[in-house]
C-alpha cells in the first residue's frame, strides 16, 4: 500500500519519491523528502524523511519508522556504501532523482539495490524516528549510498536504499582590487556555503586564511607575496573540491600608486615663486633606473609638470613644482598616468614595471592646497570734481573685498557702503580730496588705486571792505573764504577803472 506523507507547513520540501522494498509475500513503500529545514516529525510514513548537509559539513541522515508511535521497537542497521559512479541505470532514471541547493538525491529501487548486492559499511542501528549525523569528512566526487535493513523479517518489509552526492561548488568568478592600504580580494557567492578559505594553489594542505564574507582585505605585504592564491566554498567540515584561482594578487601582483599627497602652505595658498613638493608613494619600493626620466603631470587651471626630486629605491618618490606667474587653481587634479620615459624606466624590486596608472582618489585631502601668483586688479576711473553726492563705481578682478578710505582733503570724506565696490561720496568741507579703494582676493594678495576728488559744495565769501574815496592807485585788500579763483570787474562809473592784477585776490585799481 502506498502511503502519502503529511507534512507540517513548516517543512520546506522540494519534492517526494516513492519507492517499494519486497520481502517475501509483502511489498512496503515509503516516501523519501528532501528538507532545507530540519527534518520535521512525521508519523505516519516510513522510509527514508531526508539527506542532508547540516552547516557542520556532514551527512544528516534520517529514518521515520512505521506506526504512530515514533519510538516503536521497530529495528534497522544504516549501512553505507561510497562508489565514484552510479550504475547506469539509476542515471536513466530522471524521475527518481531529487537535488537540492546542497545534495542531490537518487532513490534506489529494489531491483537496483539488489543488483548493488555490496550495500557497504554498517554505520549505526536505528530505533524509531532518529537523525544520524554521519561525521566523516565529505568527498565532493563520491555517490555516499546509504541503506536501512530490517533485523527482522517483519522490518524487513522496510527496507530502503538512497544515493546522495553534494552539490558543492567553488566560486566561479575571482577579482581583485586595491585602495589607500590594502588589497580587496573578491569573488561571487557559493549557494551553502558558511565561509571560504584562501590557498596557496602550491600547497592545498594549509589555509592561509578564511573569510566569512565573499571578499578579503590583504595588506600590500601579503598580496605583493609570490603565491598563487586560490579560494575553496566551505560548509562546516565540506570543502568543495576546485580551488579557482584569484587573479591580480601573488605572482599577478603588480606595484602601483597608492596615494599622491602635498604639503599645505602656511596660509593655504603659494605663490609665484614658491616650491610645492608632491609626494607619489606607491605599494612597494620602486626604483628610477639610470637615464630614465620621470615627471607628475597635474592640472593648475592648465596642465603642469612637476619635476623629478627623490626618492628612488623607497616607497615614495618625490617631485617639485615651482609655482609661476598666473598660477590660480583651488586644487591638484590628477591626469590618467605617471609620466615615465621610457616607460619601463619605473620598476618594482624584482625588476618589473610598475604600474604608473594615477585615479582621482589617490589624492589626498593635503593636496587641496590653493595656488593665486597673482593678485586682483582694481579700476577707480578719472578724477572727479563735485558739487553734490557722486557715485563712485570701480572695476575689479578677482577681488573678493573692498575697502573705501580717505588719504588726504581739508575735511572729512563720507562713504555710503565703504566695503562696496560701488559707493557714493561726499564730504564735509569744499576742497581737494584724495580717496583710495584697497581689494583683496581669497588669498590674502591685495591691491589698490587713488582717486582725486574736487569738491566745492558751499558758495565762497568775499569782502573788499568799505566804499571809499581814491585820488591815486589804490591796493584793495580783500577778503575771501572758500575761493578757488577771482576776477576784479568794473560795474559802473562815468569813466574807465584799471585793475593792476584782476585774476588775484588782491589788486590796485585806479581810474
Amino acid at each position: 500500500m502506498l502511503k502519502s506523507w503529511v507534512l507540517p507547513k513548516a517543512a520546506l520540501v522540494f519534492r517526494a519519491l516513492s519507492f517499494c522494498a519486497l520481502a517475501q509475500t509483502l511489498v512496503a513503500c515509503g516516501d523519501l523528502a528532501v528538507f532545507l529545514s530540519q527534518p520535521q516529525t512525521i508519523k505516519t510514513s516510513q522510509g527514508f524523511e531526508s539527506v542532508e548537509v547540516g552547516e557542520d559539513g556532514y551527512f544528516r541522515v534520517s529514518w521515520d519508522s512505521p506506526g504512530s508511535d515514533p519510538s516503536s521497537s521497530a529495528d534497522y542497521d544504516l549501512y553505507l556504501l561510497k562508489l565514484p559512479e552510479l550504475p547506469a541505470s539509476l542515471k536513466a532514471q530522471p524521475s527518481m532523482r531529487l537535488t537540492s541547493e546542497l545534495v542531490s538525491i537518487t532513490a534506489i529501487s529494489r531491483e537496483d539495490s539488489l543488483s548493488l548486492k555490496d550495500h557497504g559499511t554498517l554505520l549505526t542501528n536505528l530505533k524509531g524516528m532518529q537523525t544520524y549525523i554521519h561525521q566523516e569528512k565529505i568527498d565532493p566526487k563520491l555517490f555516499y549510498v546509504f541503506s536501512i535493513k530490517g533485523k527482522s523479517s517483519k522490518a524487513a518489509a522496510r527496507n530502503g536504499m538512497v544515493s546522495a552526492k553534494v552539490n558543492f561548488t567553488s566560486p566561479t568568478l575571482t577579482r581583485s582590487s586595491w585602495n589607500r592600504d590594502s588589497a580587496t580580494l573578491s569573488w561571487d557567492y557559493v549557494s551553502g556555503a558558511t565561509s571560504y578559505d584562501i590557498f596557496d594553489s602550491n600547497d592545498l594542505s594549509k589555509v592561509l586564511f578564511t573569510s566569512e564574507s565573499v571578499s578579503a582585505e590583504l595588506s600590500f605585504d601579503k598580496a605583493a607575496e609570490r603565491k598563487d592564491y586560490c579560494v575553496r566554498s566551505r560548509r562546516g567540515a565540506l570543502l568543495s573540491d576546485e580551488c579557482v584561482p584569484i587573479q591580480g594578487v601573488g605572482k599577478d601582483w603588480t606595484v602601483h600608486i597608492v596615494e599622491i599627497s602635498g604639503p599645505t602652505a602656511v596660509n593655504d595658498y603659494y605663490r609665484a615663486g614658491d616650491s610645492l613638493d608632491i609626494s607619489v608613494r606607491f605599494s612597494n619600493s620602486v626604483t628610477l633606473k639610470p637615464g630614465a626620466t620621470t615627471k607628475l603631470p597635474f592640472y593648475i587651471g592648465s596642465l603642469a609638470n612637476a619635476s623629478y626630486l627623490s626618492g628612488s629605491g623607497t616607497d615614495t618618490l618625490t617631485f617639485r613644482y615651482t609655482v609661476q606667474a598666473g598660477d590660480v587653481s583651488q586644487g591638484l587634479l590628477p591626469v590618467p598616468q605617471l609620466i615615465v620615459t621610457p616607460t619601463e624606466g619605473l620598476v618594482d624590486s624584482l625588476g618589473q614595471a610598475v604600474d604608473l596608472s594615477i585615479y582621482r582618489f589617490h589624492y589626498e585631502q593635503s593636496t587641496n592646497v590653493k595656488i593665486d601668483a597673482d593678485p586682483p586688479t582694481v579700476d577707480v576711473g578719472a578724477d572727479r570734481s563735485a558739487t553734490s553726492p557722486i557715485t563712485l563705481a570701480a572695476t575689479s578682478n578677482g577681488a573678493s573685498t573692498f575697502s573705501w578710505s580717505q588719504v588726504s582733503g581739508p575735511g572729512t570724506a563720507q562713504f555710503s557702503a565703504a566695503d562696496k565696490a560701488t559707493t557714493e561720496f561726499s564730504a564735509a568741507g569744499d576742497g581737494v580730496y584724495v580717496v583710495r579703494l584697497t581689494v583683496e582676493d581669497d588669498s590674502g594678495l591685495s591691491a589698490q588705486d587713488d582717486l582725486q576728488i574736487i569738491w566745492d559744495n558751499n558758495a565762497p565769501i568775499v569782502n573788499v571792505g568799505t566804499d571809499r574815496s581814491l585820488n591815486a592807485s589804490t591796493l584793495i585788500d580783500a577778503t575771501t573764504s572758500g575761493g578757488s579763483s577771482y576776477q576784479w570787474t568794473q560795474i559802473s562809473g562815468p569813466g574807465t577803472i584799471s585793475f593792476g592784477t584782476p585774476t588775484t585776490e588782491d589788486s590796485t585799481v585806479s581810474a
